[in-house]
């Protein structure tokens, strides 16, 4: 916020500074990739009581179910081998030997549709030249594309700023199911964008998150050009009507 306005707070406003330490990590196109993989394993080994979104800890549970029972079948096998007799493990090693190149071609096979898996795994932010992510947030990180923006032709402080918004939205009110894009969010927007408007790009740009981040850039920018900052209904109509002073949007 100190870089957004110069001083924290922008006179005339009292308040303490959120305070909240986070990172900014900068990717590229692989960067991008390695992010999504890292992070998505990372948030799938946290404890889904510490997830701050319910599909997120349903994930992480089901995840855990499934290496619960991988531990629980290793360590039954173990314990069925170690009941056999001298002969019968014998035999049984005898037998892995024997299924063994059988047995490295599958694990081969498995080991090369897991990596193709890997890499058709959605990146996160595919489309955007910085993000925030909820459901990866074990340490605060905003994602932000240097190269991406350049070729943009946008400032990349102003990247680095909407996203400190939403890291901030996340910090207030995660799981504020008020703020959600719910079913009535979603036919509310139907009901308001034409037809040949796409509603998924229409949701995103009027969610309240993105509403007021997007909100944030014009006081910003405003405030920059004339080091006034709205406070009232009449000082923000006044800023709206002196859209000619706006700087930098992403």
């Amino acid at each position: 916020m100190t870089k957004d306005f110069g001083e924290f707070p922008p006179s005339p406003l009292t308040a303490n500074s959120p305070g909240a330490d986070f990172n900014i990590v900068n990717v590229g196109a692989l960067g991008a990739r390695y992010f999504t993989l890292t992070r998505s394993f990372r948030a799938l080994n946290q404890d889904a009581a510490d997830a701050n979104d319910p599909s997120a800890a349903h994930i992480i549970k089901a995840f855990s179910e499934i290496k619960k029972g991988i531990s629980s079948s290793a360590l039954s096998f173990l314990v069925a081998y170690n009941a056999l007799r001298l002969y019968q493990k014998i035999l049984f090693i005898l037998l892995i030997f024997i299924f063994l190149p059988f047995m490295l071609i599958f694990f081969i096979g498995f080991l090369v549709r897991m990596v193709f898996g890997i890499l058709r795994v959605p990146v996160i932010g595919t489309e955007a030249l910085g993000f925030f992510c909820p459901t990866t947030q074990i340490q605060l990180e905003i994602v932000a594309k240097p190269v991406e923006i350049k070729r943009a032709k946008i400032n990349y402080q102003s990247v680095v700023s909407h996203e400190h918004i939403h890291l901030l939205q996340y910090l207030a009110s995660a799981g504020n199911p008020d703020l959600r894009m719910d079913v009535g969010f979603q036919s509310r927007v139907r009901a308001l964008v034409r037809e040949n408007v796409s509603q998924e790009e229409a949701a995103y740009y009027l969610s309240p998150y993105e509403i007021e981040a997007r909100l944030h850039e014009v006081v910003l920018s405003f405030y920059r050009e004339s080091n006034i900052l709205p406070i009232d209904y009449d000082a923000f109509i006044t800023m709206i009507n002196s859209s000619g002073f706006l700087g930098d949007f992403y």
